[in-house]
């Protein structure tokens, strides 16, 4: 237990040596305010997470650490101008792709694990954004169909026709003899 403790005071302390500090949301700044992610410390804990588990706190930090991530990546320019619940919705998947994937991927031979979690939150932060525009292409699509969004487009009362999935069906009843 003594050991664990004293792994948690010697993260703080790292932080503290970069001058590093959260804010009141949690995230890490420099003295400066800018956001900041020590590697230092997301290295060490990421191994250890890999090896088996870590203490509340720790996982605390790591949390902290990872959301200041998301957070520097949500300020380059290709989210910079995204609306707000299109930025919620690319940190939402971008952390969450970090959570999933880093701790079984990461090998600390092949590299940092800041440029790692990087790319990982960053990749999935671009196919959010993908997603959205098909969605938005494809909105865009059935409105020049002009197919619509109700159901009272697919079947018109007065020429006895009911569309089916923009399709003209005829309605007529045949005699079987």
């Amino acid at each position: 237990m003594i050991n664990i403790l004293m792994r948690y005071a010697n993260y703080l302390d790292t932080l503290q040596r970069y001058r590093y500090s959260p804010d009141r949301d949690g995230l890490y700044r420099d003295r400066k305010g800018a956001l900041k992610c020590c590697n230092e410390v997301l290295e060490d804990l990421l191994i250890r997470q890999q090896s088996g588990p870590i203490s509340y706190r720790e996982q605390e930090l790591y949390g902290a650490l990872l959301m200041t991530l998301v957070k520097i990546i949500l300020k380059n320019h290709v989210f910079r101008n995204q609306k707000p619940d299109v930025k919620a919705e690319c940190y939402t998947d971008g952390l969450t792709n970090i959570i999933e994937k880093a701790k079984r991927g990461y090998d600390p031979n092949k590299g940092r694990a800041y440029s790692y979690c990087y790319r990982l939150a960053y990749t999935a932060m671009i196919h959010t954004l993908e997603a959205k525009n098909d969605r938005l292409d494809l909105q865009l699509a059935l409105a020049e169909a002009d197919i619509g969004d109700s159901l009272s487009n697919f079947s018109r009362k007065d020429s006895g026709e009911v569309l089916d999935f923009g399709h003209k069906v005829e309605t007529r009843e045949y005699e079987y003899c």
